[in-house]
């Protein structure tokens, strides 16, 4: 997201501006809760509902990947972006979870995956934070 929003002077959506604004909140508490949503709490629940319950419940193993199409939809459209050029990145991160899941069969392994990049993304505002967990 930051080189897209370097080199396409694309502005920031909804979604990333409540994520900044919080983690520049001076509140310590607010600061804990963000990165606890957003590196733990927020991936168990969109895998739940993209791959556990559309890719299960609505379309399982659709012949022609209906599943995993719809799935990564709404992943992306959960993260409130206005443009493509800012959705691409979720549609591609959203496939790759669906096609993870479809391989493996183990929900697991998606919310694993979704909360390592997401740790990733965010480790330097946590390592800028890491006094708060202590």
């Amino acid at each position: 997201m930051y080189i897209i929003h370097k080199n396409f002077a694309v502005a920031p959506s909804e979604n990333q501006r409540d994520i900044l604004s919080t983690l520049n909140n001076p509140s310590i508490f607010g600061i804990q809760v963000e990165l606890l949503v957003a590196a733990l709490l927020g991936p168990i629940f969109e895998e739940l509902i993209c791959r556990g319950l559309i890719m299960n419940e609505f379309f399982y193993n659709s012949k022609y990947g209906l599943d995993m199409v719809i799935s990564t939809l709404v992943f992306s459209l959960l993260h409130q972006h206005q443009n493509l050029v800012v959705l691409l990145p979720y549609i591609v991160f959203g496939f790759l979870l669906s096609l993870l899941y479809r391989i493996t069969g183990k929900l697991q392994y998606s919310i694993i995956m979704h909360m390592s990049v997401n740790i990733i993304l965010m480790w330097p505002l946590i390592q800028d934070n890491i006094i708060i967990f202590l």
